[in-house]
C-alpha cells in the first residue's frame, strides 16, 4: 500500500492492515510526495512553510520581491508568472520555442511548453 504522511491513511491503513492481516512492514510512503518535500527543502531552505504564509495575503510585487530573495529558482519562477501572466506573451513564447525546435529539433517540442506550478 503506498499512502502519504496523512493521518486519514494511517487510520486506513490500521484498519486494513488489522482486516487483511497485512503487516505493518508493506506500507510504502509515496515516493513522489516525498521527492516533492526534499526539492522544496533544497530549493526553498528552512522556512517553506513561512514563506507559504508570505506568498498568499501578498500582492503580485511583493510575491516577485519575495521570489526574487530565493536566487536562480526564485528568478526563474519570476520570469515564468510574468510570461505566463498575458496570453500575448504566452504566445510569443510558444512561436519562439517553435522556431527553436524547428531549426535545433534536438528535444521534443511538447517538452519546451510552460506550465504553471502547484505554488510554493
Amino acid at each position: 500500500m503506498i499512502t502519504d504522511n496523512a493521518s486519514n491513511n494511517d487510520d486506513l491503513y490500521t484498519y486494513l492492515s488489522q482486516s487483511l492481516s497485512v503487516p505493518k512492514k508493506e506500507r510504502l510512503w509515496c515516493a513522489g510526495y516525498i521527492i516533492n518535500l526534499i526539492i522544496k527543502a533544497l530549493i526553498y531552505g528552512k522556512g517553506v512553510g513561512k514563506l507559504k504564509r508570505l506568498l498568499i495575503s501578498a500582492s503580485n510585487q511583493v510575491k516577485f520581491n519575495l521570489m526574487r530573495q530565493k536566487g536562480f529558482v526564485g528568478k526563474v519562477y519570476n520570469i515564468v508568472k510574468y510570461i505566463m501572466r498575458s496570453i500575448g506573451r504566452r504566445k510569443d513564447f510558444a512561436k519562439n520555442q517553435l522556431n527553436a525546435y524547428i531549426e535545433d529539433k534536438l528535444f521534443n517540442y511538447a517538452e519546451l511548453l510552460l506550465i504553471k506550478d502547484g505554488g510554493v
